[in-house]
This record gives C-alpha cells, sequence and structure tokens, in this order.
C-alpha cells in the first residue's frame, strides 16, 4: 500500500484518491484499503486532512534498510524491514532500498565491512554499466555484493579484493536484486 501511494504521487504529482488505491493494489474492498490507511497512519508512515479528497502525506523521508548482503563468501541473510535512515538528497522511492554490508571482497571498491550501500532494482539490463556492482541472488546458495560482468554466455561475480575467487556462472543462476547507487559509511569519531 505504501509503495502505492508513493507510486502515485511520483507519477502523477498529487495524492491518489480511495479508488485509485482499490485500482492500485488490485482490491474490490474499500474498507481493506482503509484498514491498510489506518496502519501506515498508525506507524507514521503517512497523514490525511479527515474527510478532505486526496490528501494523503507521506511522512517517510528516506530508505528502508531490509537486512544484510555479504560481501565475502555467498551466503544467505534474513530481509526485515524495520529500520529507515535518511540519506541527503535522497527521498523514497519503492524501487530503491538499502543493506548493510558484511565483509570485506569489496574494500579495493571502498566499500567496507558496516557501511550502508544504497541499491535500486530498477534498472535496464542492455544498458548497465560495465562492471556494475550489484546485489546478486546466486540460486541455492544466497546472494552477495560483487561487480557483476557478462561475457558470452558467463556472468562472472568479480569481488574487489584479491584474497577473494572470481564466480563463473551462467545467467540463469542469478538474480540481480538491486545495482548500486551510493555507499553510505558512518564514521566514528574516538577522543
Amino acid at each position: 500500500m505504501f509503495d502505492c501511494l508513493v507510486d502515485y504521487w511520483e507519477t502523477y504529482g498529487y495524492s491518489p484518491g480511495i479508488q485509485d488505491l482499490i485500482d492500485g493494489i488490485e482490491t474490490t474492498g474499500r474498507r481493506k484499503v482503509q484498514m491498510l490507511l489506518a496502519s501506515l497512519k498508525q506507524k507514521q508512515y503517512i497523514d490525511w486532512t479527515p474527510n478532505q479528497h486526496r490528501s494523503y502525506r507521506i511522512l517517510v523521508r528516506g530508505v528502508p534498510v531490509l537486512g544484510m548482503i555479504q560481501a565475502g563468501l555467498v551466503i544467505e541473510h534474513p530481509t526485515e524491514q524495520g529500520e529507515w535512515i535518511n540519506v541527503p538528497g535522497v527521498s523514497y522511492r519503492s524501487h530503491q532500498y538499502a543493506l548493510r554490508v558484511c565483509g570485506d571482497s569489496m574494500k579495493d571498491e571502498q566499500i567496507c565491512d558496516g557501511d550502508l550501500v544504497l541499491l535500486s532494482c530498477k534498472f535496464d539490463w542492455w544498458t548497465l554499466p560495465k562492471a556494475a556492482i550489484a546485489a546478486v541472488r546466486v540460486e541455492g546458495k544466497g546472494a552477495t555484493l560483487k561487480s557483476i560482468v557478462f561475457d558470452g554466455e558467463w556472468v562472472f561475480l568479480r569481488p574487489a579484493n584479491p584474497a577473494y575467487p572470481v564466480l563463473k556462472l551462467k545467467p540463469n543462476e542469478i538474480q540481480i536484486q538491486g545495482v548500486l547507487i551510493r555507499v553510505i559509511r558512518d564514521y566514528q569519531v574516538f577522543e
């Protein structure tokens, strides 16, 4: 429901009405939409002016952190949305999310253990830059953050640390879950 609201705002530049939301989440129930809206309001994701048509306001600014991504060996990490981060110059887009990096296989690209990576799952396969850094799910193994290189009938997942091997896979063995947009790092100052 939240993504439906955001997508409508991005597309039309104003708040959707109830019928737009019913159509957007493909339901026939006005009551279901009202319950979902009430839940979002209770979580302080949205607000609205009572008895005023098209008055939904998105209160959340930032990006959801959906879990961790391994920068090392391919390992499954649980996905959970709980934390939101504010990123200067970035407001919530339904196709963007962040993951916390776990490991050091991308250190030569200045992506370190503990960093947050901002990813977009809205990309065009045919215009991906050569060696784009992406969150890639490997069939039957889990996900990893690597540079992805297409070469003929093979896909290579390249680490940015010589201590880790390059993975050579068939295209049907992977799923790109997001392409890197930005690295976010907290600097701790010690006294």
